[in-house]
């Protein structure tokens, strides 16, 4: 996460869960995308380049489970485990 002065700016999560708005206590925000697997943190990116980070994380579809560090084989496995 961000170190943020809690006297001055705070973090806020949108209804959808990825972007987020950095609001600060001057008329200035900064419009951050967050993954909403992973939670890192993107400035200054497009939704677009958003999904596409998204879409490389192979997820489960059943328990999102985020299986990036499985082989082919084993997220299979995983997601068959669930039947």
């Amino acid at each position: 996460m961000l170190p943020l002065d809690p006297r001055t700016q705070r973090l806020t999560h949108s209804s959808m869960g990825t972007p987020l708005k950095l609001q600060s206590t001057s008329s200035t925000e900064e419009l951050l995308m967050m993954c909403r697997y992973c939670q890192e943190i993107f400035p200054d990116i497009s939704r677009s380049e958003l999904e596409q980070h998204e879409e490389s994380h192979r997820v489960c579809p059943f328990c999102t489970l985020i299986c990036d560090s499985m082989d082919q084989h084993g997220f299979e496995e995983h997601v068959y485990s669930h039947e």
